[in-house]
């Protein structure tokens, strides 16, 4: 449980995406102070495609209470997983994943709405007050005993710390990257032009389609193979769902500042070169475009972990600190373990019997741990995601043998494999009850307790 005679302290949170709610929520479970910041009017808008959560990001939602509404608003996980040829035919399957998954691990694979694990993130939170809309910061100053915003409403907040988690175009990570010019430190703060983009990507959302799927799963989450492109996706029947992530190679990699921007226009211009892709045999891309209902977004994918997470009072999480391609499914899960490290770390500090309000060098501190943790572990999910996404587009003549011979034979259990490499080292709420799920495969800190509890008895 949550240790009692915490420190005051209060936290104001940039953004209210995954790891901003799911930071949020962290926070007022352990009887933190903290202000959420959102510079939209709606903090679960009706945009954005899917996400697939998996049992990393699962069991930090578990600890806070949400994950069966959660999966209970999602209507179903994922029973079947496909690999497929740039012809759409099936190439391997692994059949009863939802009963594997859980066995192994404690939780199934699940496709939501972006907006609807928002939402359930929103929902659970208590106090909504402390949730604000519409408060872009415009400034951050720093004081001698805290941190100071003004949003373009002209009000001004004050905190102890402020954590960005506020996308690829973070104001706090521009923050922190101000001060360190003014200080004048090293380059490990000056990273923006140095981080790369070769791949781009329409995420996809659209009706539902029997045809993707060979029994008519409730759920399944396919991959479908290309020349230089790739597809991933998901579908529910239950929720009238297909979810799907086409990625592109723009035969170049940009940096920095000249990472494109596309608007409508270049979203249309790749979608009509890939309307004849084949997803399944009888279903074209196309077939996924038609009708009313269709939601598409089209964006560059960025792949970089910051060396440098925080300066004095302010830090980042999720998308401001690290971004991966979507293809192993980990971009929100990281999200949600950064929230439950810098969660961790803060609780640590504040329940050290210590007295007042944290100084700078304490919340330097915490932050430094958050960015020891945390890096090594999000650079080895951006490397896999990576890899995977060039093996799928079959990059290389090798690749391509790969992924149409050589892994279709080897799916049913190399998918396990790669999973509890990308799930063991998976940070939880050290403060929190995990609920019991009876699973085979343990979390690390998990054996770490049950030999901490073996060492106790003797």
């Amino acid at each position: 449980m949550p240790p009692k005679n915490l420190r005051p302290c209060k936290v104001l949170i940039s953004g209210g995406g995954i790891s901003g709610l799911t930071l949020a929520l962290s926070l007022e479970k352990h009887g933190i102070d903290y202000l959420l910041l959102e510079a939209y009017p709606d903090l679960a808008p009706q945009r954005g495609g899917g996400i697939a959560m998996m049992p990393n990001g699962e069991r930090i939602l578990d600890q806070l209470g949400c994950y069966e509404d959660l999966r209970r608003r999602a209507g179903s996980v994922v029973n079947r997983s496909y690999l497929r040829g740039p012809d759409g035919t099936v190439l391997a399957t692994v059949e009863n994943l939802d009963k594997q998954l859980t066995e192994r691990h404690g939780y199934p694979a699940m496709w939501v709405d972006r907006q609807v694990l928002l939402q359930t993130l929103h929902d659970h939170i208590t106090d909504r007050s402390k949730l604000l809309p519409n408060k872009r910061i415009t400034r951050v100053k720093h004081l001698d005993d805290g941190v100071q915003v003004t949003t373009t409403d002209g009000t001004c907040y004050t905190g102890d710390i402020l954590v960005g988690a506020d996308g690829a175009h973070s104001t706090v990570r521009k923050a922190i990257v101000a001060r360190a010019a003014d200080l004048g430190l090293g380059p490990e703060y000056f990273e923006e032009e140095h981080i790369p983009s070769t791949y781009d990507c329409i995420f996809g959302l659209s009706p539902y389609n029997p045809a993707l799927t060979i029994a008519n799963e409730p759920g399944t989450l396919q991959f479908i193979l290309g020349d230089h492109h790739s597809y991933v996706l998901g579908t529910s029947g239950p929720a009238n769902r297909t979810w799907w992530f086409l990625v592109t190679n723009r035969a170049r990699t940009d940096h920095g500042a000249a990472i494109p921007r596309y608007d409508d226009a270049a979203k249309e211009h790749v979608l009509r070169a890939h309307q004849d892709d084949r997803i399944a045999p009888t279903v074209r891309l196309a077939d996924l475009c038609v009708g009313g209902q269709v939601k598409t977004v089209y964006t560059p994918l960025r792949e970089w972990v910051y060396t440098k997470w925080h300066l004095g009072r302010l830090g980042v999480i999720g998308d401001a600190a690290h971004k991966m391609t979507t293809v192993i499914a980990q971009g929100g899960n990281q999200a949600i373990e950064s929230a439950a490290a810098l969660t961790n770390s803060l609780v640590k500090v504040l329940g050290n019997g210590g007295s007042g309000r944290l100084s700078e060098m304490e919340i330097d501190a915490l932050l430094e741990e958050v960015q020891v943790l945390r890096v090594p572990r999000a650079r080895k999910m951006m490397e896999a995601s990576h890899k995977k996404q060039m093996a799928d587009a079959m990059e290389a003549p090798e690749l391509r043998h790969f992924s149409m011979n050589v892994f279709p034979k080897v799916m049913s259990t190399g998918i396990f494999r790669a999973w509890q490499v990308y799930f063991g080292e998976a940070v939880s709420l050290r403060a929190l009850p995990v609920p019991y799920r009876k699973r085979v495969v343990l979390f690390d800190d998990e054996k770490v307790e049950k030999m901490e509890r073996s060492l106790a008895k003797l």
